[in-house]
């Protein structure tokens, strides 16, 4: 049934992003091309389908993957960007995600599953821009640093987001970022962890004039308010570095969408 509907997409000319979001689904190893897709976006995929649906998108600038088990699965995606048949690779953005939900194991990822992700990174994708890494545990700092090297030795690379990737304060990694803050180019690395994972619990805090507890109905919301605006920052992020903006816009912009969003959600 896949390969009749995946052969039937075929048709759709204008099919520009496809998002896959079904267990159920599995593919051929090598399904039929379809090369007016240029972003995927997948969930719930089985791991054996990474290589085929990856490898039968030629055309793709964006994929946005959330993966149930990391270190199974990013040697497959990666493997299936290797098999890409084009002259010259067009992706421009790559973000790999686990949820936040996933127990660590499924979360943490080998050196060699790092390390494979940053050569493709650095031989296969000339026109990268940006890199966004969610829950990608690495084994190490050190195989965070050599991901962040590869990026840098991408010349169109400008944005690397790694968020709760196992780093430490004081750490390489936090060395590593003073030193490229000093060096020349235009990458940007932006590098967080709240809690290692989460927002943390709290068992009382003020907020707008009134103290909050554990137990007040208001504490998911409170946190839903800051994720949103964690989001909303890291989406500033670009804004924020572009000359072209003048600082006072960029702070009407701030509290347009982070502000409003921790006041009112």
């Amino acid at each position: 049934m896949t390969v009749k509907l995946w052969s039937c997409l075929r048709s759709f000319t204008s099919l520009n992003h496809l998002n896959i979001s079904d267990s159920s689904l599995s593919f051929p190893p090598l399904p039929p091309e379809l090369p007016s897709v240029l972003k995927l976006s997948a969930e719930k995929v089985t791991s054996q389908s990474y290589e085929g649906v990856l490898s039968s998108l030629p055309g793709l600038r964006v994929i946005d993957i959330t993966t149930d088990d990391a270190e199974r699965d990013i040697p497959r995606i990666t493997a299936g960007l290797c098999r890409r048949h084009t002259g010259e690779q067009q992706l421009t953005h790559i973000k790999l995600t686990t949820p936040s939900s996933l127990p660590l194991e499924k979360k943490r990822v080998s050196s060699e599953t790092m390390k494979g992700l940053g050569l493709l990174i650095k031989y296969k994708f000339k026109n990268l821009h940006r890199l966004d890494l969610y829950r990608v545990r690495g084994t190490c700092e050190e195989d965070l640093v050599y991901l962040i090297e590869c990026c840098r030795l991408v010349k169109s690379m400008r944005h690397v987001v790694l968020e709760s990737c196992r780093t430490t304060e004081g750490g390489l990694l936090e060395f590593h970022l003073k030193d490229l803050q000093t060096s020349p180019g235009d990458l940007s690395v932006l590098v967080y962890d709240i809690d290692g994972e989460t927002v943390k619990d709290v068992e009382s805090f003020k907020y707008l004039g009134s103290t909050k507890n554990s137990d007040a109905s208001c504490t998911n919301d409170i946190k839903i308010r800051i994720a949103i605006a964690k989001k909303r920052m890291v989406d500033l992020h670009v804004l924020w570095n572009d000359r072209n903006i003048s600082t006072g816009l960029k702070i009407k912009l701030v509290k347009t969408l982070v502000w409003s969003a921790l006041l009112n959600g």
